[in-house]
């Protein structure tokens, strides 16, 4: 019997492709094995300043993009006494693909009565009904989502009582005290600047009052 011939079927425009047998002699001029480059190669971040900076930083509790990014080239900046720090901490907002940063929500007023309700073990809902509705869990959702950064001193005294924590710290949180570094007893005797646009004097004076009621009310209780 005659050796079988295969039979080839070729559909019309069908392109044969090249199949890959190692490299091509137009590559073999090319190198491959031989080391990295000086100016590819990444160094750790190692010596007396780039120590100096990293205890700079924690000292402080800062946090550098270079560190949480992952950055390459952080042993050549900081090796240069260089670092680029992140003013709302360890968390960005937005959510690059391409990044390593943590992506989140800041700890402001919002992520601060999230936490609280956490910890406290409290539903929206559980909350509304411990405020007498004083609260709606509409709007406290509101709240922890970011979407009101200010609500009303009224709102804040409420929630305070709520979740067992001081009301001048919710205060700071929402803008209307700046934050005191003196003593507990100094913090509670002096009101900082209200951070609210076009407050007048009554208006002032009112949350003045406000404040002086809740504070005998504290007292006498």
């Amino acid at each position: 019997m005659s050796d079988l011939v295969p039979i080839r079927l070729e559909l019309p425009g069908e392109v044969e492709r090249p199949r890959s047998r190692g490299r091509g002699d137009a590559n073999r001029v090319v190198p491959i094995d031989r080391a990295r480059p000086e100016w590819l190669k990444v160094r750790l971040p190692m010596g007396p300043q780039v120590e100096e900076l990293r205890r700079l930083m924690r000292s402080k509790s800062l946090h550098t993009v270079c560190e949480e990014a992952h950055c390459p080239n952080m042993g050549e900046c900081w090796g240069a006494g260089t670092a680029t720090f992140m003013i709302l901490g360890d968390t960005c907002t937005r959510s690059c693909g391409f990044c390593a940063v943590k992506t989140g929500r800041p700890n402001e007023l919002g992520g601060l009565l999230d936490d609280l309700r956490t910890a406290k073990g409290l539903s929206l809902r559980q909350v509304e009904e411990a405020t007498d509705k004083a609260v709606s869990n509409a709007y406290l959702s509101q709240l922890e989502k970011g979407k009101i950064r200010k609500p009303s001193p009224h709102v804040l005294h409420v929630l305070a009582a709520v979740y067992a924590v001081p009301y001048e710290a919710l205060m700071e949180k929402a803008g209307y005290l700046l934050p005191s570094k003196g003593s507990a007893a100094g913090r509670q005797k002096r009101l900082a600047a209200f951070a609210i646009d076009d407050l007048t004097a009554e208006e002032e004076e009112e949350l003045l009052k406000y404040l002086a009621f809740i504070r005998s009310r504290n007292r006498s209780s």
